[in-house]
């Protein structure tokens, strides 16, 4: 493969401008003329005093707003007073680490942004799933401080709500629900990431999260089989306290606003999120912790003990990775990101401003702590995080885009001896292998379309080729840019696949049907 390094241009725009304004009064008058006397010409009268208003006070922020904005970069938070449609979670959870038990209370507020009225809310309660092999059960809901039924829905992996009244487009709801849900326990884990397990509690997809509505309904089924992502998720503004013994230590989304001593032996920890589209907490008492930067944001690797080396090396990764990714998509826009080990996933899995890595990438060395599942998953803080898409559906379009991204980066980081060796590792020999054994596969399906032996091959590697084979048939230039835009136009939204060819097709300037065609939607081979 032939790579041509994208040099992306920093633009500097230096603004200024002085106004100046003056008032000048004058009096004109024809001179009379006396014959016994001289011409008089009289004077102006004095300018009246004039005083400018005072400026008008702009109007205080509202305390959601400024919460929000803590846990974005400076030039980030002024997105989000553009963001108020967005779902607002204010939840505070009791988790009791001995019973392995969390009661939550959860206040969301939901704006309706279809173009039709709802009758009803839906629920995703995702540990019910036999995905994750726990448990929740919802103790009441309330809308308005008034009692409201609920009902499980398939299999209780959903919660209906009936609305009092319908709710119209563009208007908003607030709905109380108070909850308790049980987390398994393991001893050796791995595809869980609601569990506890090696003394670290990991709360993945632990609320009553709000369904998505799209033009396809509210969507609710998901597989149940270990293939892929089941979560498709709006972003959402999370407001989370976190009660804890004082002995532990809690990582989470966001950032750390405030930690409370309540006294009794336990510790109030609250996080604000920006916009994300999901929420995990890492609790235990075993992690040591190095930080580093890159611009306004803060990168946090914590490790065990054991692990050091691996600490330190995967947080050189992060901070490579998120540099080079804010030059080539766009800016990252939150002001941290941590990566955490867990014994609970083989290689790595993204939440939003978080990362869980798991330890056989620290305690491998044939795995060089795991930089390849690192960098990817640096790469869905833009792919999935900040531009999301439907995971059940389309994979292909974060998990691609991402094995691509980081095909980018080991070609900006590394010799070509280096990266094109771990290329072709990740990337051809596993297409390869699969298509000698099985024959050519459809990169765009959905996840219940596959198998442990296809997903990887077609939608990770095949995926990523797909978009090699677009930026030579773009040019640098425009493929670039087309990313950009795509990044900048669907920023804390969903994107679809067709919707990403139409951007990169506007700055091609030509039809990309055909390829698309032929390289996602059909197994005729490459």
């Amino acid at each position: 493969m032939v790579w041509i390094r994208s040099c992306v241009a920093l633009v500097i725009l230096l603004l200024s401008a002085v106004v100046a304004c003056g008032c000048e009064a004058t009096v004109s008058s024809t001179p009379i003329m006396r014959p016994t006397s001289p011409a008089v010409t009289p004077s102006p009268p004095p300018a009246t005093p004039t005083s400018e208003p005072p400026p008008t006070p702009s109007p205080p922020i509202p305390e959601w707003i400024a919460d929000q904005q803590m846990a974005m970069t400076k030039a980030a938070r002024s997105d989000i007073p553009e963001l108020g449609h967005l779902t607002r979670y204010d939840i505070n959870l009791a988790i009791g680490v001995e019973s392995l038990t969390l009661h939550g209370r959860q206040v969301t507020r939901y704006t309706n942004k279809a173009d039709t009225e709802l009758e009803e809310l839906y629920f995703n309660l995702f540990p019910n799933s036999s995905r994750f092999g726990g448990s929740m059960e919802i103790d009441s809901t309330s809308i308005t401080g008034q009692e409201v039924p609920f009902d499980y829905e398939l299999g209780g992996t959903a919660a209906r709500i009936a609305l009092p009244q319908p709710l119209f487009p563009g208007k908003s709801i607030t709905v109380t629900l108070d909850y308790t849900a049980r987390v398994p326990h393991v001893q050796k884990n791995y595809y869980l990431v609601f569990v506890s397990a090696q003394g670290v509690l990991s709360l993945g997809d632990w609320h009553p999260m709000v369904a998505v509505y799209d033009d396809e309904g509210w969507n609710l089924e998901y597989p149940e089989g270990t293939i892929g992502e089941i979560v498709y998720s709006e972003s959402a503004f999370y407001t989370v306290r976190i009660t804890v013994p004082m002995a532990l230590d809690v990582v989470a989304t966001g950032v750390e606003a405030q930690r409370i001593d309540n006294g009794d032996g336990t510790q109030t920890v609250v996080y604000y999120s920006g916009p994300v589209r999901d929420f995990h907490i890492a609790i235990s008492d075993r992690y040591d912790v190095v930080s580093g930067s890159v611009g306004d944001t803060a990168i946090n690797s914590y490790y065990w003990p054991e692990h050091e080396a691996c600490g330190v090396e995967i947080l050189r990764f992060a901070e490579q990775a998120l540099g080079l990714y804010s030059e080539l998509f766009g800016p990252y826009p939150f002001n941290e990101l941590d990566l955490v080990e867990a014994d609970l996933w083989p290689w790595g899995i993204e939440w939003p401003g978080f990362i869980l890595v798991g330890e056989p990438l620290y305690s491998n060395p044939e795995e060089v702590c795991g930089e390849w599942h690192v960098v990817h998953e640096v790469a869905h803080q833009w792919w999935y995080s900040v531009v999301g898409n439907d995971q059940v559906d389309e994979p292909w379009v974060d998990e691609a885009l991402a094995n691509y991204s980081t095909m980018l980066y080991y070609r900006a980081v590394h010799d070509a001896e280096t990266a094109e060796g771990a290329i072709r590792e990740h990337i051809h020999d596993r297409y390869d292998s699969y298509v000698r054994a099985y024959g050519d596969g459809v990169v765009g399906g959905p996840t219940r379309h596959y198998t442990r032996a296809s997903y990887y091959p077609l939608v990770y590697a095949k995926g990523a080729l797909f978009f090699h084979a677009l930026q030579e048939l773009m040019g640098d230039d425009a493929f670039f840019e087309g990313l950009r835009s795509y990044h900048h136009e669907y920023k804390y939204g969903i994107a679809t696949g067709d919707e990403l060819l139409d951007v990169m097709e506007q700055t091609y300037g030509r039809s990309l049907d055909e390829f698309y065609e032929h390289w996602i939607l059909s197994a005729d081979g490459i």
